[in-house]
This record gives structure tokens, C-alpha cells and sequence, in this order.
């Protein structure tokens, strides 16, 4: 459990920092977990939604992403990409594997 709360404050941070500045990829490290090229897309005006992204790489034991926040958006989700047929689909998930 101790290793989740360090990966979210990891991730706080990075994610924090990249919706505050969308112009410049974020790096950061705690531990063996590395989180690299965070940033998110500019939206258009009006826009309610915004996506972020990053690579998450871990030299140590197996974790687990269980949940992000930021102090610029209200809610922040955690969603996987997969080819379902020809089509790239979205959806929601608890957790995300960090092997």
C-alpha cells in the first residue's frame, strides 16, 4: 500500500504540473518508478473534457496506478485504449497495472 501512495503523489505532481504548463513535457522520479513526457492537450474554448498522457516505467516490484488528481481540474479519470474490431474504444478503469 505504501508504494501506491507514493506513486499517486508521483503522479499528483506530474500531472499537476502538466495541466498548469500544456506547452512542456513533465518528468519525474520516486523510487524505482520513473513517470516521463507528461503533459496534456490545449482544448478548445468551452471545452469541459481533456485528455493527459504519459509513459510510467517501473524498475522495482509490480504497482498498480489507483487513482490521479489535479489541483486545476476538478476530476481527474483513469481510462484504457483498446481495438475492439476496427474501432479504438475508451473506458473507464479502476486501476491501471504498472508491472
Amino acid at each position: 500500500m505504501k508504494r501506491n501512495t507514493l506513486l499517486n503523489a508521483l503522479l499528483a505532481t506530474v500531472v499537476g504540473l502538466g495541466l498548469a504548463a500544456t506547452v512542456q513535457a513533465q518528468n519525474a522520479k520516486v523510487g524505482s518508478v520513473q513517470i516521463e513526457n507528461a503533459y496534456t492537450r490545449a482544448t478548445v474554448p468551452g471545452q469541459q473534457v481533456a485528455g493527459g498522457f504519459m509513459k510510467i516505467e517501473n524498475k522495482g516490484a509490480a504497482d498498480q496506478l489507483i487513482s490521479a488528481s489535479s489541483p486545476v481540474s476538478g476530476e481527474v479519470q483513469l481510462h484504457e485504449m483498446a481495438m475492439e474490431g476496427n474501432v479504438m474504444k475508451m473506458r473507464q478503469v479502476k486501476d491501471i497495472p504498472v508491472p
